[in-house]
């Protein structure tokens, strides 16, 4: 897909738009385009598609200015975001996966059928290993800037241990064991694991 056909839902810019606003006194232009302030400035829907150009900005703007290149630090910030959005705007996923049954694996499956309608380039192909072993194929139609792989692994890493512990996961580790930019590997897989 080219770049200028991907889209990303508003969900997935609200929490990069909110640490901008928060900390005012870091150097943000040095990262972001004039027009992006009317983006950040206005009103972001969840439900809208916006071109992936902001998701990239915005993402590597608080990469370096909050995280300084940090991937422990977005790793955390992808689990402060799973409890924001499956706490938020995506509650009834966590509710009904909890009051159904059916724990972390039932919900790594309603995560994964949620990544595209996030994503207009992006699908995670889950493959059950055992009932606490999991691994996500994930296959990225799109030519990611070098910057953003590392990072965006980190925050998927970090998003996917949370949800886990919020389904009742015990200790999960999760560990990239693909890295398509490293070379090689056409995706990208995480192995997750819990007890």
């Amino acid at each position: 897909m080219d770049v200028k056909d991907a889209r990303v839902k508003g969900t997935v810019l609200l929490d990069y738009v909110r640490l901008i606003h928060v900390a005012k006194d870091k150097n943000w232009d040095k990262y972001l385009k004039k027009e992006d302030w009317n983006i950040i400035n206005g009103r972001i829907l969840p439900s809208v598609w916006y071109p992936y150009e902001y998701f990239y900005r915005f993402g590597n703007a608080v990469l370096q200015e909050i995280a300084g290149g940090n991937m422990d630090i977005v790793r955390q910030f992808g689990k402060s975001n799973a409890e924001t959005l499956f706490k938020g705007t995506y509650k009834g996923i966590m509710e009904s996966t909890i009051t159904g049954g059916g724990g972390a694996i039932r919900f790594l499956e309603r995560y994964t059928a949620l990544v595209p309608t996030l994503f207009n380039f992006a699908v995670i192909v889950l493959e059950k290993v055992s009932e606490k072993h999991v691994k996500f194929n994930v296959k990225v139609d799109l030519k990611l800037e070098e910057v953003l792989w590392e990072p965006y692994f980190a925050q998927l890493s970090g998003t996917v241990e949370k949800v886990v512990e919020m389904c009742g996961g015990k200790n999960p580790r999760v560990k990239i064991i693909a890295k398509r930019w490293e070379g090689g590997a056409q995706d990208s897989v995480l192995d997750i694991v819990w007890d």
